[in-house]
């Protein structure tokens, strides 16, 4: 994360609805690694924004989501890209961060044109591959070699939280190794 501080990133949440969790091959395993990326995210006091995409047909947010993020609103959305959303646009920008790690569903449809709108503005996207997913395995790889070409930052959830922690030997540090472990 080139030496990034927790303070100069956020993380946004994309999609991860019930009604995806039968399409997603692995839906539960990259529920687990975004609750993961979420507890990690919460102890590095780094601001955390959610989106559902047309909750009225894919549902809410999923348990094992919620769960980690305890108290949170969800951001309603139809566009692809999070920043088409006036409502998520305006929270972003109020959030005044340069960085953002990207996780969710899916990663061929809203993360893509998430990822690629944010580096048109200038923001530095870190795109977590062990956090999201999509409907069929070459969509996601597709989108991987994709937002690497367009500037993302490829990572996982573990990477991204060690890369913000920084350092071995506090209590940040084991407050991570737990929840990674």
């Amino acid at each position: 994360m080139d030496n990034g501080k927790p303070d100069e990133f956020c993380l946004i949440v994309i999609d991860i609805q019930e009604g995806f969790k039968k399409a997603i091959p692995d839906f539960d395993i990259v529920a687990e690694n975004i609750s993961r990326l979420i507890r990690g995210m919460r102890v590095l006091k780094v601001p955390i924004l959610v989106t559902e995409q047309n909750p009225g047909s894919l549902g809410k947010t999923t348990d094992r989501v919620c769960d980690a993020l305890e108290d949170f609103t969800p951001i309603s959305k139809m566009s692809f890209s999070c920043m088409d959303s006036v409502g998520f646009k305006a929270m972003f920008e109020r959030l005044g961060r340069k960085s953002v790690v990207l996780c969710g569903i899916e990663a061929h449809v809203c993360l893509f044109n998430t990822a690629t709108d944010l580096i048109k503005r200038g923001y530095e996207v870190h795109f977590a591959a062990d956090a999201t997913s999509s409907r069929r395995a070459i969509d996601k790889e597709i989108a991987l070699r994709r937002v690497d070409a367009e500037g993302a930052k490829l990572t996982t959830s573990e990477m991204a939280l060690f890369e913000l922690t920084q350092n071995a030997g506090t209590k940040r540090f084991r407050d991570i190794l737990s929840i990674i472990r």
